[in-house]
């Protein structure tokens, strides 16, 4: 109680519909709690994002420094959990009998604005479809002077994906800074190649730079591909730094990637990828440093032109 701020003022949950909807549902097994309280962060963090208070002396172990808040960081907040943690599923539902029914009551305490970070997956249903819980407790809250602000979704910047695009919502999708984590890395032929992580951890001295083209497996896959790292030899990458390429845009292939160059001995790894994809630090502030193709490839041609590649990469 001593960390108290009067910020949550008020918490219900709406389990209901759910319930309905998934009768083998075993609460009592379950991992979530049937209760207001929050199971996997996203409720807490987007209550943040909405009305977090101004904390100063943030970063990321020393990246980044500042003060954050929320967008009304004076504001108070009441939460309405009505999603839940599907244990068959390994993932958190929502049903929109309780959305409505947790907008309802919001309507009822007398909110000011409902912020709602959900939203369905395609195909939607329409904005006056009687299935859309959102776009249905939006106009209700609407017709009351309540401000409705929902999330975009996931799924950008690819086209076709905004999701609660009904007239009467503030649709709002994520942006970011113009800031980058700067991390030089120096080859053996003294260019410097300026790439991005979130890497804190000491200099790594010139080491050996590979680029493991030439699969290090039976089956003669190609290797070359942040993604199927795991195929080659522990030789191809032991006390090594190895470059690699990928597509994705998850996460996960980054420190997929790294967790294989690391079981392998590997030292670090450079990963050139698409610049606009998130960026995140790697695991236990092991080396890892994305580039974009461009500088992929250059970092590539002199791997193939040099005999005996080396690379130094400094702390971001």
């Amino acid at each position: 109680s001593s960390h108290c701020n009067k910020k949550l003022i008020g918490a219900k949950y709406f389990i209901n519909g759910f319930l309905a909807e998934n009768e083998s549902f075993n609460y009592k097994e379950s991992l979530d709690f049937i209760s207001p309280r929050d199971l996997n962060g996203h409720g807490t963090h987007v209550a943040t994002i909405a009305g977090g208070s101004y904390v100063p002396n943030i970063s990321y172990k020393g990246l980044a420094g500042g003060t954050v808040s929320g967008g009304v960081p004076r504001a108070r907040i009441a939460m309405y959990k009505g999603c839940w943690y599907r244990d068959d599923l390994d993932m958190t539902t929502c049903s929109s009998a309780d959305i409505l029914k947790a907008m309802d009551e919001a309507i009822h305490d007398g909110v000011d604005v409902l912020s709602l970070s959900l939203g369905s997956e395609v195909p939607l249903n329409g904005e006056t479809d009687n299935r859309n819980g959102i776009s249905t407790g939006a106009f209700h809250a609407v017709l009351k002077g309540i401000t409705v602000v929902c999330a975009g979704g996931n799924s950008g910047p690819e086209a076709h994906t905004v999701t609660n695009t009904a007239p009467w919502i503030v649709t709002v999708a994520a942006t970011t800074l113009d800031r980058s984590f700067t991390t030089p890395m120096t080859l053996g032929n003294n260019k410097v190649i300026l790439g991005q992580a979130m890497y804190t951890g000491q200099e790594l001295g010139f080491t050996s730079l590979v680029y493991p083209e030439k699969p290090g497996n039976s089956n003669g896959t190609f290797s070359g591909t942040c993604e199927e790292l795991s195929l080659n030899s522990n030789l191809t990458m032991a006390g090594k730094v190895v470059l690699c390429f990928t597509t994705s845009p998850f996460s996960a292939s980054v420190s997929k990637a790294a967790s294989s160059v690391k079981e392998a001995g590997g030292l670090g790894v450079i990963i050139a990828r698409h610049p606009g994809h998130t960026l995140r630090p790697c695991l236990d502030d092991f080396p890892c440093v994305a580039v974009d193709y461009e500088l992929g490839t250059k970092i590539l041609l002199y791997i193939r032109s040099n005999g005996s590649p080396v690379v130094k990469i400094q702390p971001s």
